[in-house]
This record gives C-alpha cells, structure tokens and sequence, in this order.
C-alpha cells in the first residue's frame, strides 16, 4: 500500500509541476467572479468574553449572572488601566478565541446585524470609535449563545467603504491563479490515479 501511494504521490508530482495558468486565464477568472472580489465595509475585531452560564474554560470561569458581571467588571478595569488586550484575553475569556488573544478577525457589518451584535454597539465601531481602542462591557445573545454572554471588543480596524477590488489589487492575481492550479491539480490527480491504478 505503501509503495503503491508512494508511487502515486511521484507521478502526481511530476506533472503537478507542468500546470501553468496564464494571464487570459486569470483575466476570464476575474470577469466570471467580479462578486467574490470585494472588500466589504466592516471592522477586525478581538474580543473577550464571560459566560454566565457553567462551561468550565476557565479556572476562574463564572458560573452565575453575578459572578459574570464582577468578572467583565474587574476585566474592564484592567484594561483602562493599560493592560494588554490579547494577554488579558488569554488569561480571562471564556471563549476559544482566547488562545488568538481574542481576535475574531474580519466581519462585514451585514455579519455583526446576523450576529445579534446591538444596534448602538454597531454604530460605535463605525462611528467615533478609533482602532485600538475598546467598548465598554456589553450583554447580548447572539444564535450561538442564546442565554447571553457579557463582551468587550477592541477595535483592531475598520473599513468604511465596501470596495470593489481589480485585478491590480493586492494579492488578487495571486490568489486567482493559486485556485485555478488547485482546481487542475485535483482534476488532473484524479485522472492520474485512474492511471496508475
């Protein structure tokens, strides 16, 4: 079996190395899939979170509504204090995103409304608020916790406009010709395992 993979994955290899995509190809990419190129209004985020509810992430994990509130209390207080963001979110969150020092990356506004993110939390980010800077406690539910967790979000960045990316944008050519070169490598595997088996 081994031998016989081992086989495979060379043949495989040899032509994988052949594929070759051209600018026409890219270019025909782009015009058929001008909507996947799109940079959406919407904020990088990092966030912490405290769960009323029993989930046992953490040590000090809150078990009760006021224990989550002197916790996120206690949390908030340290950060104006100057703490550091993502090491207070590794020490304190009772998320998974705790192990990326809270980052929860890119979402389009249209993402945050699906979210149950609050109105006045939404027009914080893209209002006044300036990247560095965080929110003050806030409690919602969302589809994932519909008994309500307690959150505060650090504003990594934010894009007010939703705009249309090129062909001369970053990093888009690229990415058109690493996905067609996927798209032949695999059906070019399949065809080769045919083949050799």
């Amino acid at each position: 079996e081994a031998k016989k993979d081992l086989a495979i994955k060379k043949l495989q290899d040899k032509y994988a190395g052949k594929i070759t995509v051209s600018d026409r190809e890219v270019e025909d990419y782009y015009t058929a899939n001008k909507q996947q190129f799109v940079n959406a209004r919407g904020v990088a985020l990092a966030m912490i979170a405290v769960d009323p509810a029993d989930n046992g992430l953490k040590d000090d994990d809150a078990k009760n509504d006021t224990d989550a509130k002197v916790k996120i209390d206690n949390i908030y207080q340290q950060l104006k204090s100057g703490a550091d963001f993502a090491t207070v979110a590794r020490a304190k969150s009772e998320d998974q995103s705790l192990q990326r020092g809270g980052d929860i990356g890119f979402a389009a506004e249209e993402e945050l409304k699906q979210t149950g993110f609050p109105p006045e939390v939404i027009t914080q980010l893209f209002g006044p608020m300036q990247a560095g800077s965080f929110t003050n406690p806030v409690r919602f539910s969302s589809p994932q916790f519909p008994g309500g967790r307690w959150y505060i979000f650090k504003l990594q960045e934010k894009r007010l406009q939703t705009e249309n990316l090129t062909l001369e944008s970053q990093g888009v050519r690229q990415q058109i010709t690493v996905a067609l070169t996927n798209q032949r490598k695999e059906i070019l595997n399949a065809a080769l395992l045919e083949v050799a088996q």
